[in-house]
Parts: structure tokens; C-alpha cells; sequence
């Protein structure tokens, strides 16, 4: 019974898509605006996390994202930033609402706080 069990698993995890659909510029802007609370808090920890996963990967190689965040800026501020650089971004490039929601908040956050140069 037990080998069956793992058998329908194993079967189950072969049948499933490798990876998710993967959220849009468009997608993240319209949780950032949203006024659902929920919806609010889905675009602000994507925000931090995507911010802290490149901010962590600075200094690795030469080239990518650099982001430097600064200690006392709040979750708010972050998330404003976005909102605001990402609907200028949107009136000049509408097909930019299509790109992977990651490479946006990278694109801004690095404009927004730029690591100084060593």
C-alpha cells in the first residue's frame, strides 16, 4: 500500500507544470493600487522580497542588479516608488505591463537606490 502511495506521488509531481505562471508588471501594479487589503499586502511583500533577494545578491559577479536600499526606508516608501516609476514606465511603454513582474520592481528599485561605488 505504501509503495502505491509514493507511486501516485511520484506520478502526480510528473504530471505537474515545472513552474508557475509567473506575475506580470501589469499583475503587480494593479495589487500595488488595489485598495483591498489583501491585494496591497500581496504587492508589498513581493516588493521586499524580490528588493531583498537583489540587494542580497550584491557584490556577486560584475554584472546585474545592485540595490541598495537604505535602512530607514520604509515599506510604504518602497511601494510608492514602484506605483509611481511603474505607471510612468506603463504611459510610455504599455507592453511593459507583460514583462515578468521581478524584472520591473529590479529595473526601479535599482534606479531608486543605487549602491554607491566602492
Amino acid at each position: 500500500m505504501h509503495h502505491k502511495l509514493m507511486l501516485a506521488v511520484l506520478c502526480g509531481l510528473a504530471s505537474a507544470p515545472a513552474f508557475a505562471a509567473e506575475m506580470t508588471a501589469g499583475d503587480l501594479f494593479e495589487f500595488c493600487v488595489s485598495r483591498d487589503p489583501v491585494n496591497h499586502d500581496t504587492c508589498r511583500f513581493f516588493i521586499l522580497g524580490a528588493t531583498q533577494a537583489f540587494g542580497m545578491s550584491n557584490g556577486v559577479g560584475d554584472k546585474g542588479l545592485r540595490v541598495c536600499v537604505p535602512e530607514n526606508t520604509s515599506d510604504a516608501a518602497m511601494v510608492k516608488q514602484f506605483q509611481d516609476m511603474a505607471a510612468i514606465d506603463f504611459t510610455a511603454f504599455p507592453q511593459d505591463r507583460q514583462m515578468p513582474a521581478v524584472a520591473l520592481v529590479g529595473a526601479v528599485m535599482t534606479k531608486a537606490y543605487p549602491c554607491k561605488p566602492k
